[in-house]
């Protein structure tokens, strides 16, 4: 580290960022994504002060902020930007073009920047109430999937090299959906969780899958067999409806009632 200059790594890239602190080699850092075109500009953030200031603010509000933000953000998003870049033909290869538009209408549009700069401060507030329970790092990634709401990934691994992922989003036809896998180094297996994953025709639950998601476990496994064998293999565990309580996320590990940071491990036990 030169003249307040350090190479950080961030999101999988190496980039060059002027710092306030001087930290050691490998200690992690917090940074607010100011500009991203055409040059990425980021601001460090105090762990400690951004800690001391969320002391008197309630986990079950730091949450409701970011939720607040992130819903507020993603409407702009479905007003603004992903009607004119995505139509229903582009949705399976959108992702490459959706962030590319993505990073010039919030480095173009000052409101978008502003909204996109709360949502990111809002996570970072989340994420110090995950790090706390160990539950991982929450990402907000809207543009992985344009025709979605509140697009979310939680990551977290272990000693073992096991990842998990949750992911989770509000799709047009399913609703609230949520896909908990684990990743090894030789196989990922993930379970899928759809709001409405009987169809209005599928009568009383019957204690076994209902047709919409009999057929939402038959396109997995069809896709998940198709994949070119040099990758790495996925196998889908099955599909069903939400566990009570569960839309998201967040709920899908701290207790919904009350979003209080603490772990329930719901989702884990039916999964």
């Amino acid at each position: 580290m030169r003249g307040g200059m350090a190479w950080v790594h961030v999101g999988g890239q190496e980039l060059l960022a002027q710092l306030q602190t001087k930290p050691e080699a490998g200690v992690p850092l917090r940074f607010l994504v100011e500009q991203l075109v055409p040059d990425i500009i980021l601001k460090e953030v105090d762990g400690d002060e951004t800690a001391a200031a969320n002391q008197s603010i309630s986990p079950a509000d730091l949450i409701r902020q970011y939720l607040e933000a992130r819903d507020a953000f993603d409407a702009m998003l479905h007003a603004r930007l992903w009607p004119s870049i995505v139509s229903p033909a582009d949705i399976p290869d959108a992702a490459p073009a959706a962030l590319t538009a993505f990073a010039t209408f919030v480095s173009d549009d000052a409101e978008a920047l502003s909204l996109f700069t709360q949502v990111q401060q809002h996570r970072l507030n989340v994420n110090l109430l995950l790090a706390a329970t160990r539950s991982g790092t929450l990402h907000y990634l809207p543009w992985l999937m344009p025709q979605a709401h509140a697009m979310e990934i939680l990551m977290s691994s272990d000693n073992t090299g096991t990842a998990r992922i949750t992911a989770s989003a509000q799709l047009p036809a399913c609703g609230r959906t949520l896909i908990q896998c684990l990743a090894g180094t030789e196989r990922m297996a993930y379970r899928l969780f759809l709001e409405r994953a009987r169809s209005e025709h599928s009568g009383p639950p019957s204690g076994r899958s209902e047709p919409v998601a009999t057929l939402a476990a038959t396109v997995c496994r069809i896709r998940d067999e198709h994949r070119p064998q040099q990758l790495l293999p996925i196998v889908c565990l099955g599909c069903g409806p939400l566990p009570a309580g569960i839309h998201d996320v967040l709920t899908s590990i701290l207790r919904p009632a009350g979003l209080s940071g603490g772990t329930s491990g719901s989702l884990n036990r039916r999964a």
